[in-house]
């Protein structure tokens, strides 16, 4: 069972993907449920995969929020709504309070072409989980804070000043030396969380 639910073959089972995910962090005890929400295959007229988009995601966040679980979107760079303009509008066509946005600083960055803050500012209240991770500026190279391009602390005020009062999650998808990261983002965040 695969997320893929821009064909009509694909909304049941993406529907039923989601599910499967829900129950798995329900029986976790997690609190959330993180994933990305594909790209728009190669003859899919846009409105079209959108509108199912919208129609599995309106699904999937009413059997999570009756399971207590939210789910998130992780924008990843190219992306179906991964956009500053994007993101909001599909929070607010699922309109659905178990349903938000994971803001990646490295993601936002890659997407905004430099200014993250602008995608923080664009989602406001609709991030429901933060990824903390610096970019090498190419799509998925997360590293270490202060090693790469983004004004992480910019960032982290810019998602202060929305209001968030989630969770934080230290972000090094991709990066070879997990302990070294580590070190290195415990002594940047000191203070600033």
């Amino acid at each position: 069972c695969a997320f893929k639910p821009y064909t009509p073959d694909g909304v049941e089972e993406s529907v039923k993907f989601i599910e499967n995910n829900v129950l798995a962090a329900k029986a976790l005890g997690a609190s959330f449920v993180c994933f990305a929400e594909g790209r728009l295959p190669q003859g899919v007229p846009e409105e079209e995969g959108w509108s199912r988009l919208v129609e599995v995601l309106k699904r999937g966040a009413e059997f999570a929020e009756s399971n207590g679980i939210m789910l998130v979107d992780e924008f990843h760079p190219n992306l179906t709504a991964s956009t500053p303009e994007k993101a909001p509008k599909l929070i607010d066509e699922v309109g659905s309070p178990a349903f938000k946005g994971c803001l990646d600083f490295c993601h936002a960055y890659v997407i905004t072409n430099g200014d993250p803050v602008s995608m923080i500012k664009a989602l406001g209240d609709r991030i429901g989980h933060v990824h903390i991770a610096d970019a090498s500026g190419e799509p998925g190279m997360h590293v270490p804070l202060g090693k790469g391009k983004v004004d992480y602390k910019a960032c982290i005020a810019a998602i202060k000043e929305i209001g968030y009062q989630g969770e934080w999650t230290l972000c090094m998808h991709g990066y070879s030396f997990p302990e070294h990261a580590a070190k290195v983002c415990i002594a940047a965040l000191e203070g600033l969380l």
